[in-house]
């Protein structure tokens, strides 16, 4: 068995923050694979057959079908009912308390956590065997998931802490979204989003942003202001040589087809794509609602470098 560390970036935030866009751009490069969010796997991949960033059914993919002879010898040869199951046990926000007071200790060892934990470290070196990618790009966001990871015996974790405006990430949740063709994402209140975020991004800080842990701080604002030169300090942050990779210019980029395995509908975008912010929030969000969210998150703002009144465009 090979025995070398698998490198896995972690994206690691709150939902619509850039995440999607930025996996398939960083799927681009030479020695990485763009997963998008592994941990949705199980439920969108095996269970419900839903279509790959490539454009394929999951089961049809001629990237995943590989991976799952490699890592159980075949699609059959795991319950993803069973992982859905392990995963919500396990991984979920509501176990973060436990995470954070035990941070160095990792997950406590149970039946049900060897059995998870067994077949992610299955999954994640098949990834690495097929593919020959020296980086796995897992945008599955949830510390709580990125917490169980990190105790694989073969991933070295590289934690991305992608932060957005809670603004902006509120608004976005408020509007229709497709997650496929057809498919679209439940919308959630700007309370419910708020807390979400409120609570992730301090214990995204407090678990890595210290000294042994790999994790490098980046705003969704500045990533599409620079992103060219923001996917190179990730590459640096990986211990990757920079590379050009897909950019046209500073603010362009040619895009292939990853294999994204959920996630928003952008893990299917291709062709040239311009980088720009999504700064509709700040014209169309309701007076009251960015009131709301700019209370609750008031001390977090400026500890994150955001603005309290936000600048008219």
């Amino acid at each position: 068995m090979n025995d070398r560390k698998i490198k896995v970036l972690y994206i690691a935030g709150s939902g619509r923050s850039g995440s999607t866009i930025l996996n398939v751009i960083l799927g681009q490069l030479d020695g990485f694979f763009g997963g998008s969010e592994i941990k949705g796997i199980w439920d969108c991949g095996v269970q419900e057959n839903r279509v790959c960033g490539c454009g394929d059914r999951f089961h049809e993919c001629k990237t995943w079908k590989p991976i799952f002879q490699e890592a159980f010898g075949g699609m059959t040869g795991v319950d993803p009912a069973r992982m859905v199951y392990l995963r919500e046990r396990l991984a979920q926000t509501k176990f973060l308390p436990p995470m954070l007071l035990h941070r160095d200790r990792g997950p406590r060892q149970t039946p049900k956590t060897r059995e998870f934990l067994g077949n992610l470290d299955k999954l994640y070196r098949a990834i690495q065997t097929v593919t020959g990618c020296r980086v796995i790009v897992d945008a599955s966001k949830w510390p709580s998931y990125a917490y169980m990871v990190e105790s694989l015996p073969s991933v070295e974790l590289y934690v991305l802490h992608l932060i957005r405006d809670p603004r902006g990430v509120s608004h976005s949740w408020t509007r229709k979204k497709e997650s496929a063709p057809g498919r679209l994402f439940p919308q959630h209140s700007p309370i419910r989003t708020t807390i979400y975020w409120n609570v992730w991004h301090p214990s995204i800080t407090y678990l890595w942003d210290r000294r042994g842990k790999k994790h490098l701080f980046m705003r969704y604002e500045d990533f599409v202001a620079h992103p060219q030169k923001s996917v190179a300090e990730i590459m640096r942050f990986v211990n990757e040589k920079p590379h050009p990779g897909p950019f046209v210019d500073e603010h362009t980029v040619e895009l292939e087809k990853t294999h994204g395995v959920a996630g928003n509908k952008t893990r299917f975008i291709s062709g040239t794509v311009k980088i720009k912010q999504d700064d509709e929030w700040k014209r169309k969000f309701p007076l009251h609602y960015k009131f709301l969210v700019t209370a609750m998150t008031f001390p977090l703002l400026r500890r994150y470098g955001y603005n309290i009144f936000e600048k008219p465009v």
